[in-house]
């Protein structure tokens, strides 16, 4: 092992050569860095282990034609760059279908689903009418007059585990409603 971290030359005659050990070396001093280079470009961590796997499988299969002209680490990096713009052009088409799919689909439902939005937000506003006096008032402190517990416990002169509890008791109602739908 001291022989490959001291000698680059070294380590890439033996790789060449398909010694296998070698062949880890270079695996695990690479692998992590290079993950985390790819990752950069990808934000996908499973695509960028694929890429880094790929990558090594390459440098394995062509193993005695490798003569970079630098140094073993740029080898590496420019293949795994390189893997990386193919997967990106490979899949570029069908990126742009599935996100144009997408744009037409969440048109046609946000179209369709106004009505069915406002009917929901009908029938909140219905159980919030419902609720008793007291909960009705901390809840719609909190979430329409945007107030903090304690605000909403001294602006009322009660405890913040009142607030705490009316707003709980309020949602959970609510929530239930919509369950039972």
């Amino acid at each position: 092992m001291k022989k490959f971290i001291d000698n680059n030359e070294y380590l890439l005659k033996e790789i060449r050569k398909g010694n296998p050990r070698a062949f880890n070396f270079l695996f695990d001093t690479y692998y992590s860095p290079l993950c985390n280079y790819i990752n950069t470009l990808t934000k996908d961590f499973e695509l960028t282990e694929d890429i880094v796997q790929e990558t090594m499988l390459i440098i394995w299969k062509n193993r005695s034609n490798i003569k970079p002209q630098k140094s073993i680490k740029y080898y590496i990096y420019k293949i795994a760059y390189h893997q990386y713009v193919d997967y990106y052009r490979k899949n570029k088409k069908k990126l742009d279908y599935f996100n144009e799919v997408k744009k037409v689909a969440l048109d046609y439902f946000i179209e369709k689903d106004d009505a069915f939005v406002n009917n929901k937000k009908i029938q909140v506003l219905s159980e919030i009418q419902k609720l008793s006096p007291k909960c009705r008032e901390v809840f719609l402190l909190s979430k329409e007059h945007g107030m903090k517990y304690k605000e909403i416990a001294e602006e009322l002169n009660i405890s913040i585990k009142t607030v705490e509890n009316q707003i709980s008791k309020a949602l959970k109602i609510i929530k239930n409603k919509f369950n039972e739908q």
